[in-house]
């Protein structure tokens, strides 16, 4: 399998291809160009010719944890465009994405064809399309009898576009994936990614980014928000840049920035909160309902959780340095009159990691038993509340048109309810 011409000979057949637009041109597709959609000729091209796009969306967080898993440098993908083992590491990265929303499945079936172009740049990248490519690749070359079930593939459709910038290239993949068909959507990681490395690259402000996309400023910067504490909660559990193990996590992180405003004025507080709600996601399968619903409840019963962590493992602390802060006037009371820096200290000793966590299971889900409780005691009066309402309703939409079959029977059950109810009040 090739997996891109040589960049001269992708020109010289583009220059046939632009010389015999007549003969060779399939038909037009729509592609936006400066903001306006603009018809261009659709051509045929053999299904080696293309070269997958390095600074595709898609892949930017396979990309970093293959550079952070190799330890190879920050600009590993973008050194050598042109180089044949980076398309080969691509296409693999690739790989691990076509199976998102049947897309291979999908092209297994001999019957679905291409019916989209692939977009390409002037030398023969592909903006849009790249996975779409790779599934062909795969079926044709390493299906059984692939080159035969699939010959459909052998030659793939595309359109070609005229020298452009990169902010151009980047308006243009924006704009094919929004189109609905059987595109995947982006997952939330490489969309910030997608956002961040822009913003670095072209030295943008957010609204510059939001203008140009068409995503709300306070989107943009809730996505890197979010990427932010994700970075550092994969920092904290010893898997930088493991991006592919967060992505299920996105609303967890948002209820982490959230609750973590409670403590804006006390950041040895937050900084507490953040790594207890760390923990707790690391063995987010060890506790019932969603990480999101969980989250918060960590953020109100932090006091109790503090107290139960020091009153269980401050034997741990070193007893010399307990001792000089006893000595130490200024070191005895912090301004809080707290031990935030010693709860801190054994939190992130990691041989506390289970005790800790058992210590915010146990106090989440005696929180949890707390509050069904007074659900328990005050569910007779919101039913209540609840059936005054109904019938106050009722009664505001009761007209002379309206038909009084069957109201009094119920009414005569209702009656019967109350006279039970206030019995019950009585005994």
């Amino acid at each position: 399998m090739q997996l891109g011409y040589p960049h001269p000979k992708i020109k010289d057949y583009f220059k046939d291809l632009f010389d015999n637009k007549k003969q060779e041109s399939q038909d037009k597709s729509h592609v936006p160009i400066g903001g306006k959609a603009v018809l261009w000729d659709v051509y045929e091209v053999p299904i080696d010719l293309p070269r997958y796009r390095l600074s595709n969306t898609r892949t930017i967080a396979l990309q970093e944890q293959y550079v952070s898993a190799n330890s190879l440098d920050e600009d590993y993908f973008e050194k050598d465009i042109l180089s044949d083992q980076l398309q080969e590491i691509q296409h693999g990265l690739l790989k691990n994405l076509i199976q998102r929303k049947g897309l291979l499945d999908y092209f297994k079936e001999s019957k679905n064809i291409q019916t989209y172009p692939l977009v390409l740049t002037e030398d023969g990248f592909v903006i849009s399309g790249n996975r779409r490519l790779c599934t062909f690749r795969e079926l044709y070359y390493n299906h059984e009898d692939g080159n035969k079930k699939y010959g459909h593939f052998k030659r793939v459709r595309v359109v070609i576009l005229p020298k452009m910038t990169e902010e151009e290239i980047e308006y243009v993949e924006d704009y094919f994936e929004q189109q609905p068909d059987i595109q995947d959507e982006f997952t939330w990681t490489n969309r910030a990614l997608g956002f961040e490395r822009r913003l670095s690259k072209h030295n943008y402000e957010i609204s510059d980014l939001a203008n140009k996309t068409n995503v709300k400023k306070s989107q943009i910067q809730d996505l890197l928000n979010k990427l932010y504490v994700a970075r550092e909660y994969l920092e904290f559990i010893g898997k930088p840049k493991a991006y592919d193990q967060i992505e299920k996590d996105e609303y967890a992180f948002k209820e982490i920035l959230r609750s973590r405003k409670k403590f804006t004025n006390d950041p040895a507080k937050k900084d507490i909160f953040q790594k207890l709600s760390f923990i707790a996601l690391k063995k987010q399968d060890e506790i019932s309902d969603r990480m999101y619903k969980n989250i918060p409840l960590i953020q109100q019963v932090m006091d109790e959780i503090q107290g139960e962590i020091y009153e269980e493992l401050s034997h741990s602390l070193d007893s010399k340095e307990l001792s000089d802060k006893e000595d130490d006037m200024f070191s005895l009371f912090d301004e809080e009159g707290d031990n935030n820096d010693e709860i801190l200290e054994l939190i992130e000793n990691q041989s506390h990691e289970e005790a800790v966590f058992a210590i915010v299971l146990d106090k989440v889900n005696e929180h949890k038993s707390s509050e069904e409780e007074k659900k328990r005691k005050h569910a007779v009066l919101k039913k209540v509340q609840k059936a005054h309402k109904e019938l106050r309703d009722a009664y505001n939409i009761a007209g002379s048109e309206t038909k009084k079959n069957g109201i009094s029977d119920q009414l005569d059950n209702i009656e019967s309810v109350i006279a039970k109810l206030r019995h019950w009040l009585n005994a």
